[in-house]
């Protein structure tokens, strides 16, 4: 099975990138005008014309197997990303990974939370030890 390091919006990136190449370098088209204006449309009625327009899960695996059908696979003997078809295992490990992100973030910042009380800590200490040490000063010169 193949690992997903990253959230799905790289993934998609990394896809939408490849076929995004192979149409700019001549070796993949994209569907007509009319094809490509109908599926936007489609899409504004389904998920209106917001931030939700970009959101490809659920839906994420017919979205990745027409971006793999889109780019196609680059021939024999030429360079080029293979891009492998969709695993079902996919959302489950993203998330996972989503979850691993979230979990590691939580405990840094706690851990800088705690420095930072700490520092917080130390140096109202040391304004103290400043003022008595200056007010020790100030009573020998007398």
């Amino acid at each position: 099975m193949r690992k997903i390091a990253a959230g799905p919006q790289f993934k998609v990136f990394e896809w939408q990138a490849v076929l995004a190449a192979r149409v700019l370098a001549g070796r993949a088209q994209l569907p007509p005008l009319t094809v490509q204006q109908k599926w936007e449309e489609d899409r504004i009625a389904l998920k209106g014309d917001g931030v939700l327009f970009t959101v490809v899960y659920p839906g994420l695996e017919e979205y990745f197997e027409t971006l793999r059908r889109l780019a196609g696979e680059p021939k024999e003997g030429q360079p080029g990303r293979r891009l492998p078809p969709f695993d079902a295992n996919w959302p489950r490990l993203l998330l996972q990974g989503h979850q691993r992100r979230i979990q590691m973030w939580k405990k840094a910042n706690e851990d800088a939370r705690k420095r930072h009380e700490g520092a917080q800590e130390f140096l109202a200490k040391l304004e103290r030890f400043n003022h008595t040490d200056s007010a020790a000063i100030a009573l020998s010169a007398t």
